[in-house]
């Protein structure tokens, strides 16, 4: 991941001063406002995944699918297999009954 990410300045102080004197809050709930958003900001500064990223990822989804679409195409074989046995044997089953019954 590329690590060019812009940092947002929070002056903690300045926002805590305009809470108090023109939002008329106590200093200890302006204190916790300010601790509450800089909490926030900081951790809305994680990185973003990039391009590159998204096209690592995708890359990777295709070769799980591929995988599996093989997984279930072998499955699948082998349960058509089985069924094609089971109808054989029915019909054998059948014609036996048929020539014993005549």
């Amino acid at each position: 991941m590329e690590a060019s990410m812009s940092s947002i300045r929070f002056d903690k102080l300045k926002f805590v001063k305009i809470l108090e004197k023109e939002g008329n809050q106590s200093p200890e709930m302006a204190e916790a406002f300010a601790k509450a958003v800089e909490e926030a900001l900081t951790e809305s500064q994680g990185p973003l995944a990039t391009k590159a990223d998204f096209q690592q990822g995708l890359t990777e989804l295709r070769a799980e699918m591929k995988q599996e679409m093989s997984q279930l195409e072998v499955r699948l074989t082998s349960a058509m297999y089985k069924m094609a046995g089971f109808i054989l044997a029915g019909v054998g089953v059948l014609m036996g009954l048929m020539k014993f019954i005549h």
